[in-house]
């Protein structure tokens, strides 16, 4: 059986071996106002970074970015700069898998208060055999941070898309927003949240081919520098699930760690009220280094 259709690999633990390489360069200018750049970058099908901080590999791309900045003083505005950028990418068989063109904006004001916007047309995009064409998009971007007690970002994109987990491939328009928030209490206590809303309508007809939102919520509690509690909650309205993660932590120095969490996973069937209990795992660490 091959391995992601690579020859001479099977997915037995018979000791084979392969090699790849990966190649990245670029060339840049930059000056008070603008900002210029050209890169490209290869992974070979075989390429394996040593710890794994490679996500992908077996394409070739081409890119590049032109950027004009301007500053101010003493003005509300303290920052504006417009940009355009694209890109080009095959994969090692020659096939395009995506090419696009974008337009963004993006300004810094006073109080931490920050803004994006940008246009992009994909006019070619590949997925698993289905093709699309000028795929169109608007990405809007505004944070806030007044402090360094409170941070809140809100993402909003809407245009053309491919329905990726579709059992039928298509193009649809999709709408996504994405809120999150982060709160320092204190020294010891923060808390950060996110509500991701996404939704793809069809094109041809009406209605939706999904819609739904995922809620998540952590909370940190640092008792002393070595003694932390965290609690992490999330709901799936696609899968319609949600779990819950506690975890105890206690690190008095790099060599000694102790940790003892959870996971708690709850479903709910259609037609149901109450979510149950579908399953839970218990886990715990404990290394110490004794000195001999």
């Amino acid at each position: 059986m091959k391995k992601g259709g690579v020859a001479n690999t099977t997915l037995k633990l018979d000791g084979e071996r392969f090699s790849g390489n990966a190649l990245s360069a670029g060339i840049t200018r930059n000056s008070k106002r603008w900002n210029s750049g050209l890169y490209y970058n290869e992974y070979s099908p075989l390429y394996r970074a040593p710890l794994g901080f490679v996500s992908q590999n077996a394409y070739r791309n081409l890119g590049f970015e032109h950027q004009l900045q301007t500053f101010f003083e003493d003005t509300f505005v303290r920052q504006m700069n417009l940009q355009v950028d694209g890109e080009l990418t095959y994969n090692y068989m020659g096939v395009q898998k995506l090419g696009y063109l974008s337009l963004s904006t993006y300004m810094e004001m006073a109080s931490n208060l920050q803004t994006f916007f940008g246009v992009s047309n994909n006019f070619r995009e590949e997925f698993k055999g289905f093709v699309a064409h000028n795929l169109r998009a608007v990405r809007w971007f505004i944070g806030f941070s007044p402090s360094e007690l409170i941070r809140i970002n809100l993402f909003a994109r809407y245009g053309e898309s491919i329905g990726y987990r579709l059992d039928d491939l298509a193009v649809g328009n999709q709408l996504f927003v994405n809120l999150n928030t982060s709160l320092q209490f204190s020294d010891k206590f923060r808390w950060g949240g996110s509500i991701r809303y996404s939704e793809l309508a069809k094109k041809e007809t009406q209605g939706l081919h999904f819609k739904g939102i995922i809620a998540r919520s952590n909370l940190n509690f640092q008792f002393n520098n070595a003694l932390s509690f965290r609690l992490i909650g999330e709901y799936n309205e696609f899968s319609n699930k949600f779990f819950v993660q506690p975890l105890l932590k206690w690190n008095p120095n790099p060599f000694t760690i102790f940790y003892i969490g959870g996971n708690n996973n709850y479903t709910r069937e259609d037609g149901q009220m109450d979510y149950t209990l579908n399953d839970a795992q218990l886990y715990f660490k404990l290394q110490y280094q004794f000195q001999l």
